[in-house]
């Protein structure tokens, strides 16, 4: 629209002809539209060491002729299903700076820790401009998703793995386990002791069917002294699988190799307390383990191959 003399300042005729409108003009308000073209990292992941790394890519584009303007965050999270929600894992936050033109695009990578999870299939998300902060055509196509399938490293009964270990690691493995079965695992042997220190165990945690924790599982043991060795027992195994954490405080001279095994036993003592008493007298012991029962007898055998009856032999669970 023109209009003429607009302070009035002649005296005409006429005002009413002192304005004049154009044609009807079409405009279009076109913002940015920012998409995650690419989302890249590995497919399968077998967990061993507690809170593994990987290394992520992706790439964005803005896919409208609008420039976006500067400054957003990208994010990525780790899931349990194909939907983004508030259930999922944070994995990290990373700015973008810059302008992105109209049908350009830029690429990130980042390194990122995955938390601890049993054996499955799970989803790693990017979600792009996460906070909202640019005005967008849609916002609804600001997210991708790759699938990734973890497996915990397996240790299943009658067998035995190498691991090599160092100071303050956790590492986590899988027994399958057979219904009704005495289930022992055993982390390295008897006779190791090199590196540990005697007031700092080695802990060992089960669980049936989800990851151990120190302050939630169904199983534990502990090193004694300065040995490596220690050993869970699982009587009536129920069909299915078991995990194991095992928790490594300082080690001097790390790292160590050692092994972890699993088997299935008909009977097996796992401790004896008190172990020591005097040649007067009765002394009560409790043995732990499995496959004990009131068929069980017990005979003490000295150091010169004498034998003494253990007498009564009476379970207390």
């Amino acid at each position: 629209m023109v209009r003429a003399d607009i302070q009035n300042r002649l005296v005409e005729t006429s005002k009413t002809n002192n304005s004049r409108v154009s044609a009807q003009i079409a405009y279009t308000f076109a913002p940015p539209d920012i998409v995650p073209q690419t989302l890249t990292a590995p497919t399968t992941l077998t967990l061993n060491q507690s809170r593994p790394t990987i290394d992520v890519y992706w790439a964005v584009k803005n896919q409208s002729t609008r420039l976006a303007p500067n400054g957003w965050n990208d994010e990525l999270y780790f899931s349990t299903d194909t939907i983004l929600d508030a259930q999922d894992t944070h994995l990290g936050t990373f700015w973008r700076s810059g302008t992105l033109e109209g049908g350009a695009s830029y690429q990130q990578s980042q390194r990122v820790r995955l938390p601890d999870f049993p054996s499955g299939t799970y989803y790693l998300f990017v979600k792009v401009d996460a906070s909202n902060r640019l005005v967008e055509s849609n916002d609804a196509n600001n997210t991708r998703y790759q699938q990734i399938q973890i497996a915990v490293a397996s240790v299943n009964p009658g067998t035995s793995k190498q691991v090599t270990l160092s100071s303050y690691n956790r590492y986590y493995y899988e027994v399958n386990a057979e219904a009704g079965k005495n289930l022992l695992v055993t982390f390295a042997d008897r006779s190791s002791t090199a590196g540990l220190q005697a007031d700092q165990p080695v802990k060992l945690f089960m669980s049936k069917d989800k990851l151990p924790s120190e302050d939630n599982h169904e199983h534990s043991a502990q090193s004694q002294g300065t040995q490596l060795f220690a050993e869970v027992p699982i009587a009536a195994t129920q069909a299915g699988k078991y995990y194991v954490l095992v928790v490594i405080p300082h080690l001097v001279g790390s790292p160590i190799s050692t092994s972890i095994e699993s088997s299935y036993v008909d009977f097996h003592v796992t401790g004896v307390s008190p172990n020591k008493g005097s040649n007067a007298g009765s002394l009560t012991s409790q043995l732990t383990g499995i496959g004990l029962g009131s068929e069980n007898t017990v005979t003490l055998i000295g150091p010169s191959g004498q034998r003494i009856d253990g007498g009564e032999f009476r379970p207390i669970s």
